[in-house]
């Protein structure tokens, strides 16, 4: 039976909760990755950001809007104007996460971040993976053991295993390793 500890990441990519926005926004492109754990002046887990906290919080701000959007003009925009099965990973249109990192300007990942730590252990399967992710509508969970951080585990690590080959799916069985 193939566990989370058979998927996750454990070389995590975290934020400090005192980046700025904008920082966090670099942070995330850099590390081609569309949220992250966030961590104390200890580097204890405090919560989560993701892309999506950074655009709703700058949707809350009146002047915000991307009416007049041009990404061609924009010099933090680095990535083609579509995507296809060519295009690497980590280069997709940010065109609408920087219009919104500037519009929060000096705001703080504490002021944005979900402070609810969605986490599995390692033990948890692939099934119950699934449900957790599913039932709390989350892109990401941490993997915690013994208290601290092991990884993070997303759909994308089940979607890449059964794409290479990794796990095998049987509607009418549990998810095992090939």
């Amino acid at each position: 039976m193939c566990t989370v500890r058979d998927l996750m990441k454990t070389d995590v990519v975290t934020v400090r909760q005192d980046l700025t926005v904008r920082e966090l926004a670099q942070a995330l492109v850099d590390a081609g990755i569309s949220g992250a754990p966030v961590t104390d002046d200890y580097g204890r887990v405090v919560g989560v950001v993701s892309i999506r906290d950074v655009v709703q919080a700058a949707s809350e701000i009146e002047s915000f809007t991307l009416d007049a959007l041009d990404i061609a003009d924009d010099e933090w925009f680095d990535g083609p104007s579509y995507v296809d099965a060519e295009t690497p990973p980590g280069r997709v249109p940010l065109a609408v996460l920087w219009p919104a990192a500037n519009a929060l300007e000096n705001q703080r990942v504490s002021n944005i971040m979900n402070r609810t730590r969605y986490a599995l252990k390692p033990e948890s399967t692939v099934r119950e993976m699934a449900s957790f992710l599913t039932r709390f509508q989350i892109h990401r969970a941490l993997v915690i053991e013994d208290g601290k951080l092991a990884g993070i585990v997303t759909p994308s690590d089940v979607v890449r295993a059964i794409a290479d080959g990794v796990l095998r799916v049987n509607p009418k069985e549990e998810v095992v390793k090939a």
